[in-house]
């Protein structure tokens, strides 16, 4: 579900595609912890280096 989130935020949010890797992190980071409150029973919310960003 992270992957999708923000495969999407970078069509809506174009500056996205231009954040370097440590924003790309961060912003990962965050959306896992929106995806793990609005569902907890996501197992990839709290790891979001396990999708691949």
């Amino acid at each position: 579900m992270v992957r999708a989130v923000l495969a999407g935020l970078g069509t809506r949010f174009p500056a996205l595609l231009d954040y370097d890797d440590a924003q790309r992190d961060h912003t990962a980071q965050d959306v896992a912890h929106f995806v793990g409150f609005l569902n907890p029973h996501d197992r990839f919310a709290t790891h979001p280096h396990s999708t691949g960003y």
